[in-house]
């Protein structure tokens, strides 16, 4: 009897928390925006790229809104952070290769007798 009552409250937890997820799901499938767009290139049936209408995200009236202001000025800058980090990364990556490359070639050398033999 015990054992039936164990199952009964498992089983009914795993359905509530299944019918939470499916309802959250829903609730996020239904309510977020899907701004139209143009298919400019598909690269393969899962990959395309698009173009999409300008859109205004955030807006504020500086003349009476200053507190608005001051957030739109701390997304800039965590913009722009992002955009060097970005960069930064990159050069990392370029930084790395060209390291990678000059070692693969002095390998190379290394292994060829008489390579600087003249």
């Amino acid at each position: 009897m015990m054992l039936m009552r164990i199952w009964i409250v498992l089983v009914a937890a795993v359905g509530v928390l299944l019918l939470l997820w499916v309802g959250w799901g829903s609730y996020v499938i239904m309510t977020t925006e899907r701004p139209p767009y143009d298919v400019l290139r598909r690269l393969t049936s899962r990959v395309e790229i698009r173009q999409y209408d300008a859109q205004t995200w955030i807006s504020t009236d500086y003349a009476s809104d200053e507190s608005s202001f001051r957030v739109l000025d701390r997304l800039q800058s965590a913009r722009v952070h992002f955009i060097l980090l970005k960069q930064r990364l990159r050069l990392r990556c370029i930084i790395t290769g060209l390291v990678n490359a000059i070692l693969a070639f002095l390998q190379h050398v290394k292994r060829s007798p008489g390579a600087f033999a003249q």
